[in-house]
């Protein structure tokens, strides 16, 4: 606490009011990074990768529609033994399930994939110059995240990620967007089987 002199009242508010004004920045960095440390990342139009075409649904295709969002990559996921990248980091054996997310909004809507569970399972959706770099296992590990927010850009939008992995398991994914009801999703990575 601060107490002023009448002498000096003026230069003494204002030394109380910086320090208040540090106190409050300091807090909102603290809450800042609590957030971050949760987990969510955030794909904007500049992160995008152009999908060249639109996902095709049905018999055959490894696509599949969710509503506001759409995966390519499920099929790989259903093999008994999951296809995907090999990520090796600090002696733990992961994998990247490749999966082409495609919002199906149109701007200005951004739709958040979410994990439900299980905690284990991260999604990595880095921008396009990531991909580009060849991101290492410790970049793909310490980058994924529990929720991502894909931006809708003009056109049809998509951005190139997926799943990491320790084991086969059920999926589930929470999938929203502002003004409509989110939605729970069930993917089974092989040989885990989910609920119907």
């Amino acid at each position: 606490m601060f107490r002023c002199n009448d002498g000096i009242t003026v230069v003494c508010r204002l030394l109380a009011l910086s320090v208040a004004l540090a106190v409050a920045a300091g807090t909102a960095g603290h809450a800042q990074g609590q957030q971050r440390m949760v987990g969510a990342a955030t794909a904007t139009c500049p992160d995008e990768t152009p999908p060249g075409a639109a996902p095709r649904f049905g018999a055959g295709s490894t696509a599949r529609n969710y509503g506001a969002i759409a995966l390519d990559g499920v099929g790989a996921w259903a093999l008994r033994t999951p296809t995907g990248i090999p990520v090796n980091y600090q002696g733990r054996h992961y994998r990247l399930l490749k999966a082409f997310a495609y919002v199906l909004r149109k701007p200005p809507a951004a739709v958040t994939v979410t994990v439900a569970s299980p905690k284990s399972v991260r999604l990595y959706y880095p921008s396009g110059t990531v991909w580009a770099s060849g991101p290492s296992a410790a970049q793909i590990v310490r980058g994924a995240d529990r929720s991502v927010s894909l931006a809708a850009c003009a056109g049809l939008t998509g951005y190139t990620g997926g799943l990491l992995i320790e084991k086969p398991v059920c999926v589930t994914l929470r999938i929203s967007e502002a003004g409509i009801k989110t939605r729970l999703v069930h993917v089974p990575i092989a040989p885990s089987g989910c609920p119907k």
